[in-house]
C-alpha cells in the first residue's frame, strides 16, 4: 500500500483543480471525511464532534514563540490547511498552500490559586462546547491559560474531520519538538512526510475497486450475517426517546498489583491486554443480560504503515465485533477465543466503517439498522516523555 499511496503523492497534481489565481487545491475526501461531513449537515455546530485537549505546561513561556511552533505544524501537516465545501454536490477537501493559526489568551493570574481549579475546568468545558467551522482552516482552534509566569495550561479543540486521538499525540509531540528547535535556534528533529492525508483519500477511492477490498469486505459480509443481536441492558430508567449527546466521565485506577497479575495473563495465554479486558467486558455483558451474543464497537487505529504514524489525519475506523460467550466456558477460554476473533476483525480494519453499514442496510431492506449500542475501547498514551520547555 505504501508504494500506491507515494505514487499518488507523485501524480496528485493533476488530479487537484485549483481555482485560478488562488493557492488552494481540490481534493476528494476520505470515507471517514464524508461521514463527519454529513453528521455536521444534519446538526450544525454538534460539538459532540469536537476533540478537545488540554495540556499543563510548566516553566517560562514564550507564548509568541509557542505560536510560531503551533504554525509551524499546521504548516508541516497539509490537513491542518484544510477546510469543506460541496463541489458538485459532494463535499470535498480544499487545502490551501499556507493558513494562519491565532494562539488565544485568557489570563487568569488575579485568580486566587484556590479557586484556579475550578476555573480552569470551567473555562475547558466553554471551550469544548465551542463549535468549530468546516468551511474555514485551520479546524483547529488554540487558547493558552495564563495562571502564572511559569505556569500555563494550553487547550486546543480540533475537529474529527481532520484528526483522531492518534493525531493529538503527534500535535502535541510536533509543537513540542518545534518550540524547543526555535527557542535553542536548532534544526528541527522530524523527517519529511513521504504523503499528506489527500493522498490517502485519493489511494482509499481507487482501493474500493480493487480485489483486495473486495476479500477484505467479504470477511464483514461473512461475520454479519444473519440476525444481528440488540443489546438488552436492563436499566433503572426508561430509555430516553431520541438522540442526546449527554455524557459523564467516570474513573477508576486500577491497583497496580491488579494490573501486574492481568500482564501476567496476558504472557501465560499469548494475549494481549486489549483480549483480556475485552474478556472482562464481554462476560460482564453476559453477567447483565444472560445473552450469548454481542455486537460491540471499537475502533481501530488504521494505519497500517510506517508512514502513516507521523501523519496527523482521520485515520481511525470503528469497527464491528461479534463476540459469543456461554455460561459452560472459563474466562480464559473465553480469553483465547477473542484473542483469535479479535485478530481477524483487526486484520481486516481498512474497510470503512460506513461502506459495511451502507452494505447492511440494503441487505436487511427496512428492517432495524445494525446500531452499535456499546463499545470497549483500549487507547494507549502516544506521548513521549517531557523534554522540552513546554
Amino acid at each position: 500500500m505504501t508504494n500506491d499511496l507515494l505514487e499518488s503523492a507523485s501524480s496528485r497534481a493533476g488530479d487537484a483543480l485549483p481555482p485560478k489565481g488562488a493557492e488552494v487545491f481540490v481534493m476528494p475526501c476520505s470515507i471517514s471525511q464524508q461521514r463527519y461531513w454529513l453528521l455536521e449537515q444534519l446538526s450544525p455546530g454538534n460539538t459532540a464532534l469536537n476533540i478537545p485537549l488540554a495540556v499543563q505546561l510548566s516553566g517560562p513561556l514564550d507564548s509568541s514563540l509557542l505560536e510560531r511552533a503551533l504554525n509551524a505544524v499546521v504548516s508541516r501537516h497539509e490537513v491542518l490547511r484544510t477546510s469543506f465545501t460541496l463541489v458538485d454536490g459532494t463535499p470535498r477537501q480544499i487545502i490551501k498552500t499556507e493558513a494562519k493559526l491565532k494562539l488565544g489568551l485568557i489570563d487568569l493570574e488575579d485568580v486566587p490559586a484556590e479557586k484556579r481549579p475550578e476555573r480552569i475546568e470551567q473555562e475547558m468545558i466553554a471551550e469544548a462546547a465551542r463549535p468549530l467551522s468546516l468551511t474555514e482552516a485551520p479546524i483547529l482552534r488554540t487558547t493558552l491559560l495564563r495562571l502564572t509566569p511559569k505556569e500555563n495550561v494550553l487547550m486546543l479543540t480540533i475537529h474529527h474531520i481532520v484528526g483522531d486521538g492518534w493525531s493529538n499525540g503527534l500535535l502535541v509531540r510536533e509543537v513540542g519538538l518545534f518550540y524547543d528547535a526555535f527557542l535553542q535556534e536548532k534544526p528541527v528533529p522530524l523527517p519529511a512526510l513521504a504523503f499528506h492525508y489527500a493522498d490517502y483519500a485519493l489511494w482509499q477511492q481507487e482501493w474500493l475497486k480493487t480485489p483486495q477490498f473486495q476479500k477484505q469486505f467479504g470477511y464483514w459480509k461473512e461475520t454479519l450475517k444473519g440476525n444481528l443481536p440488540a443489546l438488552d441492558m436492563p436499566t433503572d430508567y426508561p430509555r430516553q426517546m431520541g438522540q442526546t449527546y449527554t455524557a459523564f466521565i467516570e474513573s477508576l485506577l486500577l491497583p497496580a498489583p491488579l494490573g501486574d497479575a492481568l500482564k501476567r495473563l496476558c504472557v501465560e495465554l499469548d494475549v494481549t491486554l486489549f483480549m483480556v479486558l475485552f474478556a472482562t467486558y464481554v462476560a460482564l455483558l453476559y453477567r447483565y443480560t444472560g445473552q450469548t451474543e454481542f455486537i460491540i464497537g471499537t475502533t481501530a487505529a488504521n494505519r497500517n504503515r510506517s508512514e502513516m504514524e507521523h501523519l496527523i489525519g482521520l485515520f481511525a475506523n470503528p469497527l464491528i465485533l461479534r463476540p459469543e460467550v456461554s455460561g459452560e466456558m472459563t474466562f480464559r477460554e473465553l480469553a483465547v477465543r477473542l484473542r483469535d476473533h479479535s485478530l481477524d476483525g483487526f486484520a481486516h480494519q481498512e474497510v470503512p466503517f460506513e461502506i459495511i453499514l451502507e452494505q447492511l442496510q440494503e441487505r436487511r431492506s427496512g428492517a432495524r439498522n445494525p446500531v452499535i449500542q456499546t463499545h470497549f475501547l483500549f487507547q494507549k498514551a502516544l506521548w513521549s516523555p517531557p523534554r522540552t520547555a513546554i
